[in-house]
């Protein structure tokens, strides 16, 4: 199949949609697919606004860099349209231009088209209102275009579905669960890490001043604020540091690899997130894989993981009077059980693993294309139920070809040894059922 993914900003850029699309694209190549990935060709927070390659790859996905004119907010990039020939599925990541752009074009390029929401636009309150209005109207129309919707969260999938009756699934998205995975302290220890943008969103000053009424109760807590700027730059975060008082408490790390992130995770034991906002909560995630405690801001997406999954807890960060009091009263409990706490962590963070999801995805696919699969005696059998769709034949491995010229034979009795024609059809036939994938052309298969 021919995917295309389409998304605003992608590698060398560092985010929660980067990640997503970088793995997903990764899973896909992997199981056999051709995957091309068209972004923005300027990243919007680097300092030089350097113009990146045309055309680059990463992990055997092609990407094509287009480029654009406008706000980072609603960045126009009309050319996108010229790299969709022959795709099966566009894959459009977030709404903004490309999401309104691609549904409104669709009588011309005519591809199947999915839509993955990462939240939507509402992860600040930024011209709140105008966004209400929007979302009820141009994305509403928008969303007729589009052949399906795939809510990355319940959160979504309930704001999603208010505007679309139909074609809306939830699929959450996947995490590499590998690359932080036992990565956290072995034992218990009164250190917090924070990971992500400098955004708004992720509400850096509620998590100090929750870390400055620790320490006033608990001196030896200390926080390592790990991320890249966004909103704010590092000097931003420097000075909520300062003004909180907590200086000797905080150490902030900009733009670490992922080698340097896990090392600095090897003494901590809890993650914490103060967001108001998150269409996921992808960090939240890979911290459970490394074995941390997650501490996460009382919204949708976080109730949601923590009910999933059993780890971690919520609290409000607006209270830090209150959060402090939660936290204590819980951390005394996790710290009794802390290898049995942080080996849960890991465990919950394995039902996010990327392949289940790029299946899922897959599946989506196939529905859209009217393709169905199904297994029939170990084969995997493709009915397609669209007009369009003419029937494929069956692919036929090395092993297949140098048995197939061997006639069926007779099998002998259970008491006689196998002959070697029975062996040779035996072989032909587990080869048949690993390695074949037919299609029913309404006849036979």
């Amino acid at each position: 199949m021919f995917i295309v993914h389409v998304v605003r900003q992608f590698h060398p850029a560092v985010g929660g949609i980067e990640s997503v699309v970088r793995e997903l694209a990764s899973a896909q190549v992997a199981a056999g697919h051709r995957v091309r990935i068209v972004t923005l060709n300027r990243l919007f927070k680097a300092e030089d606004r350097e113009t990146l390659a045309t055309r680059d790859a990463i992990n055997g996905a092609e990407i094509i860099r287009i480029p654009f004119f406008g706000s980072p907010r609603y960045p126009i990039a009309l050319s996108v349209i010229k790299f969709l020939d022959k795709a099966d599925v566009v894959h459009v990541h977030a709404i903004d231009f490309f999401f309104d752009f691609l549904a409104w074009t669709k009588p011309f390029h005519r591809r199947k088209l999915v839509v993955s929401t990462h939240g939507g636009f509402f992860h600040t309150q930024y011209a709140a209102r105008l966004k209400r209005l929007y979302f009820a109207t141009i994305t509403r129309l928008s969303l007729t275009w589009y052949d399906a919707v795939a809510a990355v969260s319940q959160s979504d999938y309930t704001m999603f579905a208010r505007l679309r009756r139909r074609g809306v699934v939830c699929i959450e998205n996947g995490v590499n669960v590998v690359k932080y995975a036992n990565a956290a302290a072995p034992a218990p220890t009164k250190k917090l890490v924070w990971i992500g943008r400098f955004s708004a969103n992720k509400r850096l000053d509620r998590l100090i001043d929750f870390l400055a009424e620790l320490r006033r109760r608990d001196g030896e807590w200390t926080l390592k604020i790990v991320g890249s700027p966004w909103d704010l730059e590092m000097s931003d975060v420097a000075a909520l540091v300062q003004n909180a008082g907590v200086v000797a408490a905080v150490e902030i790390f900009g733009l670490p690899s992922e080698a340097e992130i896990r090392q600095l995770l090897s003494d901590c034991s809890v993650l914490v997130s103060s967001s108001d906002f998150e269409g996921f909560g992808l960090v939240a995630v890979e911290g459970l894989s490394a074995g941390l405690f997650p501490v996460l801001s009382d919204i949708p997406a976080f109730r949601q993981l923590v009910e999933q999954t059993g780890a971690g807890m919520v609290v409000d960060f607006s209270n830090p009077e209150a959060a402090t009091k939660q936290f204590l009263a819980r951390w005394h409990e996790v710290k009794l059980d802390y290898q049995r706490v942080r080996r849960a962590s890991m465990t919950a963070a394995n039902a996010f693993d990327w392949q289940r999801r790029s299946r899922a995805y897959m599946r989506l696919y196939d529905a859209l294309r009217g393709l169905r699969a199904r297994r029939i005696l170990g084969v995997s059998v493709r009915v397609p139920t669209g007009e369009d769709q003419a029937p494929r034949p069956v692919r036929l491995s090395p092993q297949i070809l140098a048995a197939i010229e061997v006639q069926e034979p007779q099998y002998p009795p259970l008491s006689r040894p196998e002959t070697k024609q029975a062996a040779a059809w035996r072989s032909f036939h587990t080869a048949l059922l690993s390695d074949a994938d037919a299609t029913w052309d309404g006849d036979a298969v």
